[in-house]
């Protein structure tokens, strides 16, 4: 089970929110007019280069950056034609340590970014450097430490999130003037329909944020809950508008506002969309739709690519013959890489149809 799902709970205000009704089929799948069979490519064993346990993956030309689970280095950086690796970012409390890596994303020319949730730091990893001392490769900034954030994409100095907030959805920080501002409401809850901040935040906690590579749009897919948000951005980066709301099925879930437990996810309940990429005229959804009880923690290893364009409408979806737990899309390549594992972990490409 990813690490996101070990959520820790902290003390907001309650609000009010508004239920959406669905007005899409409750199986994704039947969404899709078009299913088409491609056959995978296995490019690479991660568990030759000490990756046992990848739980994000970005592919920048011909580096692969990996964002590690249970392991002492959070990031493995691999070249796919000279086969080096240097791992950064060290487990710790330290200056230069990470506590807990909760998002993975690019940001402008190579490099990627990160968010240590407990310390609401904001990490860069300069790529074209990546082969050097970590030191000089890594660099640190603060954000409001007193927010919670769980899911990150950025484009210049202007930082989307999500994670726990009482005020709303959405959060973009501004790392020149250290200033944030939230946006956008939660999907709320048929089973509740006054849940506070702090309620939906915690059942709506596990999420996949993209932005456009030209930075217009933003998408965010849910993992309890088939739940997909698309939006538009503005052209200074400064604010997040909705443009459609996709809800499929909301989360199988006990809720409560004073138990000790919030959240409890029902056995049953069909995990969503475990991961997600994007280009500037398509969403890339993997789609699990497995339940813990028929599968256990294999529930993640999801057979399902489903692809949206930017006004939520289907254009098609891919049935995978290796399941992947997570995904990046190459568009100089028109593929999808993910890991997969058989059984050990491997890197998988899919080449998709023009």
């Amino acid at each position: 089970m990813r690490s996101l799902l070990n959520i820790f709970v902290i003390s907001i205000l309650f609000i009010s929110c508004r239920h959406i009704k669905s007005q899409y089929p409750e199986d994704p799948l039947d969404y899709f007019d078009k299913q088409v069979k491609i056959r995978p490519d296995v490019v690479l064993n991660l568990e030759r280069y000490g990756i046992l346990k990848p739980n994000r993956i970005l592919k920048d030309d011909s580096l692969l950056i990996v964002q590690n689970q249970d392991q002492d280095r959070f990031i493995s950086v691999v070249n796919l034609h000279s086969g080096r690796k240097n791992d950064l970012i060290p487990l710790g409390s330290g200056p230069r340590e990470v506590l807990s890596l909760t998002s993975l994303s690019r940001f402008g020319v190579s490099s990627v970014s990160a968010i240590d949730y407990q310390t609401g730091r904001f990490i860069t990893v300069d790529l074209s450097r990546y082969d050097r001392l970590p030191e000089n490769v890594v660099d640190f900034c603060q954000l409001n430490n007193k927010d919670r954030n769980l899911a990150m994409a950025v484009i210049g100095s202007s930082v989307f999130t999500v994670g726990f907030y009482k005020e709303g959805r959405y959060r973009i920080h501004d790392l020149k003037s250290g200033k944030s501002r939230t946006f956008l409401s939660y999907p709320g809850h048929p089973e509740s329909k006054q849940m506070s901040g702090l309620l939906n935040s915690i059942l709506y906690a596990s999420n996949t944020l993209k932005l456009s590579p030209d930075g217009k749009k933003l998408a965010c897919a849910n993992l309890q809950g088939a739940i997909l948000d698309i939006c538009r951005v503005d052209q200074q980066h400064q604010r997040i508008d909705s443009v459609t709301r996709l809800v499929f099925y909301y989360p199988k879930a006990d809720l409560s506002e004073t138990g000790s437990v919030p959240v409890a996810y029902h056995r049953d309940n069909k995990l969503a969309f475990c991961d997600m990429d994007v280009s500037n005229t398509a969403i890339y959804a993997l789609y699990s739709g497995k339940t813990f009880e028929e599968a256990g923690l294999k529930m993640e290893y999801a057979d399902n690519l489903l692809v949206f364009d930017w006004q939520g409408r289907p254009k098609v979806m891919y049935k995978l013959k290796i399941p992947l737990t997570c995904i990046t899309y190459d568009e100089k390549e028109n593929a999808i890489y993910g890991v997969g594992y058989q059984p050990e972990a491997v890197l998988v490409r899919y080449r998709l149809n023009r």
